[in-house]
């Protein structure tokens, strides 16, 4: 094979040619040409068996520079949420995001993760403090006792409690752990307790760091199910009480001991 180039209004592309085909000249395929080998270009489609010219773009409205957007479900209603560099808007009908829902601290995140409890939503990123909305409510606000050195992936709900994965504290991942909140009580979900004390259940536990960290949890008929690296457990009640200290989970590996 040997490579030359061809010169005509276009700028100067090199082509390919064939001994083996008696000197046909092949052209390079249309899908290897780099961008700068077109000169020009016209809008055109297929229609009715045809190819037919057709007028240039035009634009139909703003583009906004989002870091998310979100389907939730607040005060028996689908919305959208939006999430820009400073602000969070919602919207009812997908098309005017006018209602203002940011909190009085806002972070510009790229991770945002968004779960549901009921009617509450619940915002997470690991460069931000977890934030919750009511159902009724105006504004994000964090949690009140969520630990000041903590940041989390996501935040989701099980069996009455917040579930916390992809924690990280003072910036350092910690990836088998993981954290639950107290008994909830929707009225004053944004006030649960998130540190164990001898008055409620919240605690955390670490799975073997040979496993690897967290990437998910869910709920599979009414067990929780956690999705490591290299491993799946299952996070059922426990109502055993060692020590007069109430165990709030078990925790055992599934597909090895089952």
């Amino acid at each position: 094979h040997f490579r030359s180039k061809v010169t005509s209004l276009m700028p100067t592309i090199p082509i390919r040619s064939s001994a083996a085909k008696g000197g046909i000249v092949w052209d390079t395929p249309a899908n290897e040409l780099p961008p700068n080998a077109w000169s020009s270009g016209a809008n055109a489609r297929f229609f009715k068996n045809r190819l037919e010219r057709v007028g240039g773009y035009r634009e139909t409205a703003t583009v906004v520079d989002g870091r998310a957007l979100w389907g939730v479900w607040r005060a028996g209603r689908r919305e959208l949420l939006l999430i820009t560099a400073t602000t969070m808007t919602l919207s009812v009908d997908g098309v005017t995001f006018a209602t203002d829902v940011t909190p009085a601290v806002m972070t510009d995140a790229i991770d945002w993760v968004v779960t549901q409890y009921g009617d509450w939503v619940l915002l997470t990123s690991v460069f931000a403090t977890p934030l919750v909305l009511d159902p009724n409510g105006s504004q994000f606000v964090p949690y009140t006792n969520w630990p000041a050195t903590y940041r989390v992936h996501k935040i989701t709900a099980y069996k009455q409690f917040l579930i916390a994965i992809g924690v990280e504290i003072s910036g350092v991942v910690q990836g088998g752990l993981v954290k639950w909140s107290d008994a909830v009580e929707l009225a004053t979900l944004e006030d649960v307790e998130w540190d164990s004390t001898l008055t409620n259940l919240a605690g955390e536990n670490t799975l073997p760091s040979a496993d690897g960290s967290i990437k998910d949890f869910g709920v599979l008929r009414d067990t929780g199910i956690i999705y490591n690296d290299n491993s799946v457990w299952r996070m059922d009640p426990s109502g055993a009480r060692p020590q007069g200290v109430p165990e709030v989970w078990t925790f055992r590996q599934i597909f090895l001991d089952d």
